[in-house]
C-alpha cells in the first residue's frame, strides 16, 4: 500500500471514530460522498491481491506515527489556513473574495520534463520475479498464444451469431463485431469479449444522425431482451462512462462480454492493431508480454499496444499511420474522423521484418520509455502513432501557431475539431495533453486513451 493511502485511511479512522455510538444526523451530500467512498473501497480490495506485510513492522509503525493527515483540520488551497469547521470554511472563502482573490483551482501542469515525481519505491518481490522468467513460459501459461486459435475464433463467431438471434426481432438491422484484445490476439484465457453491436446502422457515429434512439434507451431495451433469453445472464449496466457499456455473460461458452452501442471506432482500431500485428508478429508478443509487467493495470491494453506500436514506428519496422492514410479510396468516416487505411505488405513499404528476441525487445522498449528520457519523453511529449513522431504536449494546445503546422501538418482534422472547441467547457471534448501520459489516439485525434493515468500510478511505471 502507498503511503499516502496509509495515511489518509488512518486519519478518516480517527475522524470517524469521533462519531457518537449512537450516531447523529448526516446531509444528503456528505452520505452521497462516503456511499461514493465506499463503492471504490470495495473496488480496490475485491481487484487487490492479498499478500503479507514484508516490511519491517516496528519501522512501518514508526512512519504510521511521524506522519500524519490531521483528521480534524483541512486546509485553503490558497493561503494554506487551517479551517476546523464547515462554517469558518464560508466564512474564510468570503474573506478571499472581499480580497479579491480568485478563486479557482489551479489544474497542475504535465507539460514539462521532471512534471512526474521520481518514485523511490523498490520492485515487488512479484515483480522481481517475473523479470527473471523466459517471456515464452509467460505466454504459454496466460494463454495469449491460444488467443489465435481457430477454437476461440469459432467460439466468438457463435456468440457474435447468438446475439444477433436475439436482438433481431427488436432490431431487424442489428449488426454485431467483435474487437479489442481478442481479436487482435493479445488476450488471454481470462479476457472479456469486446462486442460492438449496432442496432440501427449506426457504425459511421452518430453525430449527425438525429434518427436514432439515445445510447442509454438501447442498453436498457437489450437488457430487457436478453434477460429474457436463456443463455444469457446481465452482470452489470455502465451507463456514466465515456463509453457506455452492458456486460453480460453467455453461459453456453462461458464467456462474459462488454457490449457497447456507440460507433465503428474501436472496431477499427482493433483492425488497425491486427494489421500492425501481421506485419510485425513480434509486436503483438511484446504488447502481450508488457501486459503481464503491468501487475497494477494502470495501462490499459489498448495503451500498451499503441505504445508498442509506437515504439516499432521509431525503429523503422511500423509504417505511420497517416503513411497509410494517403490515398482517398480508403476514407471511411466515423463522426469527424478517418478510419480508413491502406493494407500494404513490409516489402512495398520497404520496411524489414524484427527479427529480435522478446526479452531484447522488451529491454528496449522500457529504455525507449524511461527516466531519464533517452528517446521519448512521457513527461513533455505526446506518443502519436498516426505522425509516428514524438512532439511537445505544449505543441497541441497551439493549433492556431505556424509552429503546429510546420511540425503536424498531416493533422487537419485535429486542427478542425481543436478550433472548433476552442472554448468548450465540456472537457470530455476537448483533448487532454495536460496529463501526466499522452497517447494519442491513431484515429480520433482528440482522445488521450492514458488520460486516467493518474501522477502517483505514472512515477510508479516510469
Amino acid at each position: 500500500m502507498h503511503l499516502s493511502t496509509n495515511i489518509l485511511a488512518h486519519a478518516l479512522k480517527l475522524n470517524l471514530d469521533a462519531i457518537p455510538a449512537e450516531g447523529f444526523s448526516l446531509d444528503t451530500f456528505s452520505v452521497s460522498l462516503l456511499e461514493k467512498l465506499v463503492l471504490k473501497i470495495q473496488k480496490v480490495i475485491a481487484k487487490s491481491e492479498k499478500k503479507p506485510y514484508e516490511g519491517s513492522i516496528p519501522e512501518r509503525d514508526n512512519v504510521m506515527k511521524c506522519f500524519y493527515q490531521d483528521p480534524e483540520l483541512v486546509h485553503c488551497r490558497f493561503c494554506k489556513e487551517s479551517i476546523f469547521c464547515h462554517e469558518e470554511a464560508v466564512r474564510h472563502m468570503h474573506q478571499h473574495e472581499k480580497d479579491d482573490k480568485q478563486l479557482v483551482e489551479t489544474d497542475p501542469c504535465y507539460l514539462r520534463v521532471t512534471c512526474i515525481p521520481r518514485w523511490g519505491g523498490s520492485l515487488l518481490k512479484q515483480m522481481r520475479k517475473f523479470l527473471d522468467k523466459y517471456s515464452a513460459d509467460i505466454m504459454n501459461k496466460k494463454g495469449y498464444d491460444s488467443m489465435d486459435s481457430q477454437t476461440a475464433a469459432d467460439n466468438e463467431k457463435n456468440i457474435l451469431q447468438q446475439l444477433v438471434s436475439a436482438l433481431n426481432k427488436s432490431y431487424p438491422k442489428v449488426k454485431c463485431y467483435a474487437f479489442g484484445s481478442r481479436t487482435t490476439g493479445t488476450g488471454s484465457f481470462k479476457s472479456d469479449l469486446d462486442i460492438f453491436v449496432d442496432l440501427e446502422s449506426v457504425y459511421g457515429g452518430r453525430k449527425y444522425r438525429k434518427d436514432v434512439e439515445n445510447i442509454a434507451v438501447s442498453i436498457v431495451k437489450v437488457r430487457s431482451t436478453l434477460q429474457k433469453m436463456p443463455n444469457w445472464e446481465i452482470i452489470d449496466m455502465v451507463l456514466g462512462a465515456r463509453v457506455p457499456l452492458l456486460r453480460v455473460l453467455n453461459t453456453n461458452y462461458d464467456m462474459i462480454c462488454d457490449l457497447t452501442f456507440s460507433n465503428g471506432l474501436a472496431h477499427r482500431n482493433s483492425l488497425l492493431l491486427q494489421y500492425m500485428y501481421s506485419l510485425q508478429p513480434t509486436c503483438r508478443q511484446l504488447v502481450c508480454y508488457i501486459k503481464e509487467w503491468n501487475r497494477e493495470s494502470s495501462l490499459n491494453s489498448y495503451t500498451i499496444s499503441l505504445m508498442a506500436i509506437f515504439f516499432y514506428q521509431y525503429y523503422g519496422w511500423l509504417p505511420a499511420v497517416a503513411s497509410l492514410q494517403d490515398y482517398e479510396k480508403t476514407i471511411l468516416m466515423i463522426d469527424d474522423w478517418d478510419t480508413g487505411f491502406r493494407t500494404p505488405t513490409l516489402a512495398e513499404l520497404n520496411l524489414r521484418l524484427c527479427d529480435c528476441s522478446i526479452s531484447m525487445l522488451a529491454a528496449m522498449f522500457f529504455n525507449f520509455y524511461s527516466i531519464p528520457p533517452h528517446f521519448c519523453s512521457l513527461e513533455s511529449e505526446v506518443v502519436s502513432p498516426f505522425s509516428a513522431s514524438n512532439e511537445s504536449k505544449r505543441l497541441y494546445g497551439c493549433t492556431n501557431a505556424p509552429i503546429f503546422e510546420k511540425y503536424l501538418g498531416e493533422m487537419e482534422r485535429f486542427k478542425w475539431y481543436m478550433q472548433d472547441h476552442l472554448n468548450d467547457q465540456d472537457r470530455s471534448k476537448t483533448f487532454a495533453y495536460n496529463r501526466p501520459f499522452v497517447i494519442q489516439d491513431p484515429f480520433e485525434h482528440c482522445h488521450n486513451v492514458a488520460k486516467g493515468i493518474t501522477v502517483e500510478a505514472a512515477a510508479r511505471l516510469l
